[in-house]
């Protein structure tokens, strides 16, 4: 028997070590549980989400025509356009494709400007699910729910 194993011929086991003392000597525990909490209903939740999605979804609406002004600069810059196809000269066809990467370009830039100027994020989200609600502290029980919008 090894002089670190607890002697089972006693019936009485031997603590080798103490964690409960160890980590109460060595650890700090801070705790950060301040937050709000939201009580609402579904519909008010809903009726929010759908003023505030389509904001929301501005955010990333540049995707598609930054794809499509690539994809068409790409067959323009690498395309000869000298043979006809479908019928259509090659100029014509050499047309088509200038005028569709001028178009998304446009599309590009006005897609951006509302994504950087008239877009919604998270906080905003959330703004609009608790504007409905307002907390009046000065109610005989604090944090008495009052109905109606915030803005006074």
């Amino acid at each position: 028997m090894s002089a670190l194993q607890p002697s089972q011929a006693q019936g009485a086991p031997v603590t080798l070590l103490n964690i409960s003392e160890h980590m109460a000597a060595s650890v700090t525990v801070t705790t950060n549980l301040q937050t709000d909490v939201i009580v609402t209903t579904k519909d008010k939740v809903s009726l929010a989400l759908h003023d505030v999605l389509p904001k929301f979804r501005r955010r990333v609406a540049w995707v598609a025509p930054a794809t499509l002004v690539s994809s068409l600069l790409v067959a323009l810059l690498s395309t000869d356009f000298n043979q006809r196809l479908l019928g259509v000269s090659a100029e014509t066809w050499k047309t088509l494709f200038a005028l569709a990467t001028v178009g998304s370009v446009v599309w590009l830039v006005w897609a951006t400007a509302r994504a950087i100027f008239r877009s919604a994020d998270h906080d905003k989200v959330v703004e609009a699910i608790v504007k409905t609600h307002r907390v009046d502290r000065s109610a005989p029980l604090q944090g008495t729910v009052v109905e109606g919008n915030t803005e006074s």
